[in-house]
């Protein structure tokens, strides 16, 4: 079966990141050093060892009758890895943002939202919107799984 991924028609999104309001970084600090590293070396975890938590969300589906199958919880897990959609960036690092990613993507966001009478803030940048200040530079995928 074909598919084609979004990112190949040049919109660089970056899916499932994990979202706080601004106002609230300051006092979500402290909790956001502890949670960062864990939820990256969870996902190191399950991207090279996916059983146990494959064979989890199988049993919770049955149990919940959802119609999601193990066989399509591994495939899923195997095209995450194989095709990069999950994995280190350009470095070692799992979870780390690529500020001319961002910036490309406020670029394409910003005449669009314009168009809609939505006004983003002037001379938006990537640091204003994400950050790897929690980020643990050491977590991140085996070399021989990259």
């Amino acid at each position: 079966m074909a598919s084609a991924l979004i990112y190949d028609t040049g919109y660089p999104d970056h899916a499932n990141m994990l979202a706080i309001r601004p106002a609230d970084k300051n006092r979500l600090a402290p909790c956001l050093a502890k949670l960062v590293p864990i939820l990256q070396q969870a996902q190191v975890d399950f991207l090279t060892e996916p059983g146990p938590a494959i064979e989890l969300i199988a049993e919770l589906a049955e149990a919940f009758d959802v119609n999601y199958s193990r066989a399509n919880a591994e495939y899923g897990t195997r095209t995450l890895v194989e095709q990069g959609l999950a994995g280190n960036g350009s470095d070692r690092t799992l979870g780390n943002f690529d500020p001319a990613r961002l910036q490309r993507l406020i670029d394409i966001v910003t005449p669009i939202l314009k168009t809609q009478g939505k006004q983003p803030r002037s001379g938006l940048r990537p640091a204003d919107i994400a950050t790897d200040k929690f980020i643990d530079p050491a977590i991140g995928m085996p070399a021989a799984q990259r």
